[in-house]
């Protein structure tokens, strides 16, 4: 059976995360420092940089995380999931599976015995029918493990 949905690599979207915040974190105490020592005059320009750089970090957040979530056609076989990105997620691979919800928005959390993680989710969260057939790939996920 076939099932459109997207999958995304969770060690790249904590990798992506860290690396982020802490880029971000850097940079703020880095200029706080050049300010504070008096290497950098605080003028009315500095008002418009902090916000400016906060507002293209948040950017760049969302499209590195939006990078990590593909979409494509899974399909839920006797023995294991075929995917693209993936290739053929064996189901005697799994170590464990947990379906996790936030704010209404469900996803399946794969664990591999090799410590991978890959999350599956529907395509569109506010549409019934991409919500519907996450639900039917869920059904048809618990009968085949």
């Amino acid at each position: 059976m076939e099932y459109k949905l997207v999958i995304g690599n969770y060690k790249q979207m904590i990798r992506v995360t860290i690396i982020s915040v802490c880029s971000y974190s850097i940079l703020l105490i880095t200029f706080g420092t050049l300010l504070e020592l008096g290497y950098i005059k605080y003028e009315p320009i500095l008002s418009f940089i902090i916000p400016s750089s906060l507002v293209l970090f948040t950017v760049a957040f969302i499209l590195s995380i939006k990078r990590t979530y593909k979409r494509e056609t899974l399909i839920l076989e006797d023995r294991a999931i075929k995917s693209n990105t993936f290739g053929h997620i064996n189901f005697h691979e799994i170590r464990k599976h947990k379906i996790v919800s936030f704010r209404g928005f469900a996803s399946l959390i794969i664990t591999m015995k090799n410590g991978e993680k890959i999350t599956i989710g529907p395509n569109n969260n506010f549409s019934v029918r991409y919500e519907t057939e996450f639900q039917n790939f869920l059904d048809g996920f618990k009968k085949k493990l």
